[in-house]
């Protein structure tokens, strides 16, 4: 079965001539149009955001002034501007990357199941409405973890395979859970009878290192850095996926 779709695409050639048309969406360009496409925009638009908020943040004449204090000049900052230079630097940073591992998460979860899919139907072998169907006990995975248990029984891919990829997925899927049903307070969870979530909210912080995220006041804070690591790994998890994929089509394992 063939999905009969089209792309646009925009390609300078040898000559340096740019070329812009439109073209028959093959599963030879599926990772570049489908997975890095979307990781690119979202990617731009995080650096943006970052190098916006580090430039309102870095504005001395706004935030500070220096005075002769002894014999030299000491920075300080106004105290009428503290409010504001504690939004840029400390709360928009915080909203900002919540709401973009928020995005993220969504581009992965939506993708992956999409990517089973089209595997299925590539390999004649079943989408995941059929793998769900075949097995009601199936239906309590959703999500990736649907998505990998459709990948390992349906086209013979286990994701856990590609472990620092897949392991960095998981621990952001903790920290993604708990922001968006919690607002990123690990602390509520102990009040709430869900103990042994908080322990794994805290393994997968520890996992991901404090160059990603920490945690304080309570409060799942990520690092500039945590936004590129996850739309790094979502890049190199596709590739390896859809690579395989393409393998065991042009190998004929599934006829």
């Amino acid at each position: 079965m063939k999905i009969n779709e089209t792309y646009n695409f925009e390609r300078k050639e040898a000559n340096g001539v740019t070329v812009s048309g439109v073209g028959d969406l093959v599963p030879e360009v599926y990772y570049e149009v489908l997975i890095q496409r979307e990781v690119n925009n979202l990617r731009e638009y995080a650096q943006t955001m970052e190098d916006e908020l580090h430039k309102k943040s870095e504005n001395d004449s706004m935030y500070h002034y220096d005075e002769l204090i002894g014999n030299g000049k000491t920075r300080l900052l106004y105290i009428d501007k503290l409010d504001d230079y504690a939004k840029y630097t400390v709360h928009f940073p915080y909203m900002l990357r919540h709401s973009l591992i928020t995005s993220i998460y969504s581009l992965l979860e939506e993708r992956l199941l999409n990517t089973c899919n089209r595997s299925g139907i590539l390999l004649e072998v079943g989408t995941v409405k059929d793998y769900l169907k075949e097995d009601k006990k199936r239906k309590k995975d959703t999500g990736i973890f649907l998505a990998q248990a459709y990948l390992k029984e349906y086209i013979a891919i286990d994701v856990t395979t590609y472990d620092s990829e897949w392991n960095t997925i998981l621990g952001f899927n903790q920290l993604r859970n708990c922001i968006v049903h919690d607002r990123g307070n690990i602390n509520k969870l102990s009040h709430s009878g869900k103990k042994d979530k908080r322990e794994e909210i805290i393994n997968a912080i520890n996992s991901l290192g404090t160059d990603i995220v920490n945690v304080e006041r309570g409060h799942i804070v990520f690092t500039e850095k945590a936004c590129f690591k996850l739309l790094d790994c979502i890049e190199e998890l596709f590739k390896q996926i859809y690579g395989r994929v393409l393998e065991i089509r042009n190998s004929n394992e599934f006829k």
